[in-house]
């Protein structure tokens, strides 16, 4: 019976749930599951083109409440993660308060869905959802400490 090969330059398409993230040094992230491309769907609105820096703020505070959950919070993989947060939530220019919606699957940020599929459903909309979280508002010029305080555990 012939042995299966695989070449060289397929072995790319063997893993499509791995893709290389450019701007964490090289670390490698989850590609986007199912229902990540919501908005793209008929009934759903497109996003706005000034929407890519909220939607950058997102995946940093949901990476920097992985590494509180990961790490003490005195390491510096938590302080840089809360200090690249802040510096996102800062760069929003165009709102004062960021206010979101909560789904059982992802965050609904004026009329659009965000997070599906991503790090923002699985560190932020599951904790929001299981301490039954239903709206959220982030102002402007929350501190990086009010960032690092954002533990949405059940303590029953």
């Amino acid at each position: 019976m012939p042995a299966a090969s695989v070449s060289v330059d397929n072995i790319s398409s063997l893993l499509p749930d791995r893709i290389a993230s450019p701007g964490v040094a090289g670390a490698a992230q989850t590609a986007p599951r199912k229902g990540a491309e919501r908005a793209a769907v008929e009934g759903f609105p497109s996003r706005p083109a000034d929407f890519a820096p909220f939607e950058g703020f997102l995946h940093l505070l949901a990476r920097a409440i992985r590494q509180f959950h990961t790490y003490p919070p005195t390491s510096p993989l938590c302080t840089g993660a809360i200090a690249a947060c802040h510096k996102a939530l800062t760069s929003i220019e165009y709102r004062d308060r960021l206010a979101l919606r909560v789904t059982p699957n992802d965050l609904i940020v004026e009329e659009v869905h965000v997070g599906a599929g991503t790090i923002v459903e699985d560190e932020i909309v599951r904790r929001l959802v299981r301490v039954r979280v239903a709206a959220l508002d982030i102002d402007r010029t929350a501190s990086p400490r009010d960032l690092s305080r954002t533990r949405w555990e059940p303590r029953w």
